[in-house]
């Protein structure tokens, strides 16, 4: 373990008390912005219905975590579901208006309010097949039904030359057989991509055409790209040593710290 403070190492289980309370407390923080500069009337009710999310998205979080047949799937719902109602505060929709739930590519919008249905894609996750694909990695189906989303194997012997145990892009997971501890590690990575689902409130106007006629949601892979360009730039900075366990390494240390709710802890190298 290298001597520095800025390095993860072994992290309390009762740090997961410190990720919910960023959780809730950021997303109450960002809707009571959100309502004040849109000078809307109800702003405490915003700031309680995204706390509220926040604290659904928080216990889908843990259930994630779990190492227990098809609960790590309804952990992902009731994050899905935290998320729709962010989303829906944010843009000043009723509380559970459009939920949206997700598997690989593919994300479903249900219209509760029209009762309409619709279908999107991103690429993220479509990058992550074709990652899997050309790394020969195996597809997982049980772990796929489990977690509802895509999950594939690496049977590739793990190094200090190559260190990898696990990987996700977008919401596509891969872990090595030999680390199967890595599994919520990874699925904390997937739950991240579906919690910057609100980004999409962000994209411009003029970039509508993309959701609207080509049903592509820029959202969630512009914010992904911009932790992935953040990481990458404070890796340089590091020297490239142990860059994914460092404190400042955001989406990294939660993931380190949620995955404490995975059975015995997680196995690695």
């Amino acid at each position: 373990m290298p001597d520095d403070p800025s390095y993860i190492g072994d992290v309390d289980p009762a740090a997961r008390l410190g990720v919910l309370g960023v959780n809730v407390g950021l997303n109450g923080l960002i809707c009571g912005i959100v309502a004040a500069v849109e000078e809307r009337r109800e702003i405490f009710k915003d700031i309680g219905q995204c706390m509220g999310g926040g604290m659904m998205q928080y216990a889908g979080m843990e259930i994630g975590m779990n190492n227990i047949p098809v609960l790590p799937g309804i952990g992902l719902r009731a994050v899905e579901t935290g998320t729709s109602i962010i989303d829906n505060t944010l843009a000043g929709r009723e509380m559970f208006e459009h939920l949206y739930y997700e598997f690989g590519p593919a994300l479903f919008k249900i219209d509760t309010k029209n009762k309409g249905f619709d279908f999107y894609w991103r690429v993220a996750p479509v990058i992550g097949l074709l990652y899997n694909y050309t790394e020969n990695n195996e597809f997982n189906w049980l772990d796929s039904f489990s977690y509802q989303t895509f999950v594939f194997n690496s049977h590739a012997p793990v190094t200090p030359a190559e260190p990898q145990t696990g990987l996700a892009i977008g919401n596509i997971m891969m872990y090595n057989t030999e680390y199967p501890g890595t599994k919520a590690h990874e699925f904390n990575h997937v739950l991240q991509y579906a919690r910057f689902r609100p980004a999409q409130l962000l994209v411009p106007e003029k970039l509508s055409i993309l959701e609207d006629t080509f049903h592509y949601r820029l959202g969630e892979d512009a914010v992904s790209l911009m932790f992935w360009g953040v990481e990458e730039i404070g890796c340089i900075a590091a020297g490239n040593q142990y860059c994914s366990r460092r404190w400042w390494n955001l989406l990294e240390a939660e993931s380190y710290t949620m995955e404490t709710a995975y059975g015995q802890g997680r196995d690695q190298p």
